[in-house]
């Protein structure tokens, strides 16, 4: 019997497992249902135009889709659906009727040669969010034009777009991707005949977005069609060999450019790589911004036709050779007080320094003269120490705000900007990500700032006060979004407390959520005073001869009668401040502790005892009380009415 059982219910998990992953046809899309996650797999798709949804039912279930692992051949356009993250390795490869792919926010990834061979693919967006595309994912996409690389973006495989010999235009918006280790893996480049030599010849705009911090080694290494490179103020470091401009198509044929003609470094930037720039001999001037500390071996090597380099005031480092073989360079300009340390290889290949004219500040004459290498230029003082700038500011649109105008400004001063939002809308941000307004700027170098408005979120005034200064305080009152979650507290000043608000709530402090103008009052109340209580001890000396009243803590005033009564065969004496009346009245005052003296009774006190009125202790409801020439006290001494 317990065989049988046993597999009836190995069955059952069997059963259950089978079932709990099913294929079904819906729409015309193949899926794998997966009842244990609620998730959906595309595992096939029609031809032409495709459009996954974001979830399907079936049998009452519904089943997000997660996952697209195949797609017909001959798919003309793609729409992913949000919840998918991850393009599969291979997905669309060489997929060659795709013409457009859409891809929703949730993407992550991009697995290796996911659109490799796509040669009819003119669009595809990578969204933000998306942080890896890997190996050849968009190899010999041919016809593709354009490809923007969104700020997350942190690591890409080797060769993600080569032989994409379409690709005039790429945006590149990453903040921090990684380097790139030679030209035959970067992500742009093209083999020339198998030859093993790589270069781009058909990208002519490479345009870095406004938060891009770090500009990767190789990226547009041989890039032979840019005219021109303009590198945003946010870009602190360029990598080696980022723009050199060469390639080879056989040993003994080197093909140098001279096409690139600008290059235009922002003013954050902070170091230049080696080779960085080198054989661009199209460029004829350089300006290294103030913030530059530090310029990488080979970084202008035989730009053969630059002419001027200008640096600015923080240039520490020059390695050798960083301006080796410019055989026409004739004038640096350098505001830097202090010169570089450096060795005559940074100049490589001029046999007399001479011929360069070095002009640098006045105050800085003497240490040039008499610096190492620099002193065999001919230094002279430049025309003017103090630099001019020019301070662009612009609203992004008009019809939500304007902004303060710029000018032009001697270098290291400080100008203050400002965005006035139209009604309906609110001042955003600046270009760079920045969000104070008013703000100051140091004019280091030109400086453009734009500002971005955006539609106003609705404001609701909340008042929180208190209903008596005196009183109390409150805390929250302002304007403030709607949808707002607010704290309001109110503060009691010594000798009072909060009591409630004026809709009754008696939370404090309290979240509130906004939603509409509102009002609420803070009441307080004044503490109740707290008496002064004292101790009054009373006791007999001697418990054996007698009994007193009890005494206990009384408020400041009582007025409290103490009692001693002799036990047979004594007499009451005095009490121990020496005071003889017996029963005694006091006003609570302050601490107190009496006991009763009482003495053995003498034959010559029988008169008095006669005369004496003796007090008497009865018991009513559970309590002791004291009755004593008619008045009625309590255990402790005080009258009861």
């Amino acid at each position: 019997m317990k065989k049988i059982y046993l597999a009836l219910f190995l069955s059952f998990l069997w059963t259950s497992t089978i079932f709990a992953v099913d294929y079904q046809t819906i729409d015309g899309i193949d899926y794998m249902l997966d009842a244990s996650t609620n998730s959906a797999s595309v595992t096939g798709t029609p031809p032409g135009a495709v459009t996954i949804p974001a979830s399907v039912k079936y049998n009452n279930r519904t089943y997000n889709v997660t996952e697209i692992t195949a797609v017909n051949n001959a798919i003309t356009s793609l729409v992913v659906p949000d919840g998918v993250t991850t393009i599969v390795a291979g997905l669309c490869y060489e997929k060659t009727s795709l013409t457009s792919v859409t891809l929703p926010s949730t993407i992550l990834r991009i697995e290796e040669r996911a659109f490799a061979g796509c040669y009819s693919l003119i669009s595809i967006n990578l969204p933000e969010g998306l942080t890896y595309i890997g190996n050849e994912a968009f190899s010999r996409c041919s016809v593709l034009p354009t490809i923007t690389i969104p700020s997350t973006l942190t690591s890409m495989g080797i060769r993600t777009f080569a032989e994409s010999k379409n690709l005039g235009k790429i945006v590149w918006n990453a903040k921090h991707c990684v380097d790139f280790t030679a030209e035959n893996v970067a992500p742009f480049t093209k083999q020339y005949n198998n030859s093993g030599y790589f270069y781009n010849d058909y990208t002519s705009s490479i345009t870095f977005g406004e938060e891009v911090e770090y500009i990767p080694a190789y990226l547009c290494c041989a890039f032979m069609n840019l005219s021109m490179v303009t590198i945003p103020n946010s870009v602190k470091e360029i990598g080696q060999w980022a723009f050199y401009g060469a390639h080879r198509r056989s040993i003994s044929d080197i093909n140098l450019d001279s096409k690139l003609q600008s290059v235009k470094l922002g003013n954050g930037l902070e170091k230049i790589g080696s080779l960085a720039f080198a054989v661009r001999t199209g460029l004829a001037s350089i300006t290294i911004p103030d913030k530059c500390t530090e310029i990488g071996s080979s970084a202008f090597g035989t730009c053969s036709n630059l002419q001027t380099v200008t640096f600015g005031k923080n240039i520490s480092i020059i390695s050798d050779d960083a301006f080796s073989f410019d055989y026409n360079l004739n004038t640096i300009n350098i505001y830097a007080n202090t010169p570089p340390v450096i060795t005559a290889k940074v100049f490589n290949g001029y046999s007399d320094l001479k011929a360069i004219t070095l002009n640098v500040r006045s105050g800085s004459y003497d240490a040039y003269n008499a610096a190492n290498v620099w002193k065999d230029m001919y230094i002279q003082v430049l025309e003017n120490d103090l630099r001019t700038y020019t301070l662009s500011v612009s609203s992004a649109d008009e019809s939500k705000g304007l902004t303060t105008s710029g000018g032009e400004y001697d270098e290291d001063s400080e100008i203050l900007i400002y965005a006035s939002p139209k009604s309906g809308y609110q001042f955003s941000k600046w270009n760079d990500g920045n969000t104070d307004n008013p703000r100051t700027v140091k004019m280091t170098g030109d400086l453009s700032f734009t500002a971005q408005f955006e539609a106003a979120t609705p404001k609701y005034k909340i008042t929180v006060v208190s209903t008596n200064d005196l009183q109390g305080s409150t805390f929250g009152d302002g304007s403030y979004e709607a949808g707002t979650t607010l704290l309001i507290a109110a503060f009691a000043k010594d000798g009072y407390h909060f009591t409630q608000w004026n809709d009754g709530n008696t939370n404090n402090p309290r979240i509130v959520t906004v939603s509409a103008d509102a009002n609420f009052f803070a009441s307080f109340a004044k503490d109740e005073a707290v008496p002064t209580l004292y101790e009054l001890n009373i006791a007999p000396e001697v418990a054996a001869q007698g009994w007193t009243t009890e005494g206990c803590a009384y408020e400041s005033g009582a007025e409290v009668m103490i009692y001693a009564h002799p036990a047979d065969g004594f007499v009451f004496s005095q009490w121990s401040d020496g005071q003889k009346d017996n029963p005694r009245f006091i006003t609570v005052t302050a601490e107190m502790n009496l006991t009763a003296q009482f003495v053995v009774k003498a034959l010559t006190d029988v008169n008095a005892v006669k005369k004496e009125i003796p007090a008497q202790k009865f018991i009513r409801n559970g309590q002791l009380y004291i009755l004593r020439n008619g008045v009625i006290y309590n255990a402790q001494g005080a009258r009861v009415e």
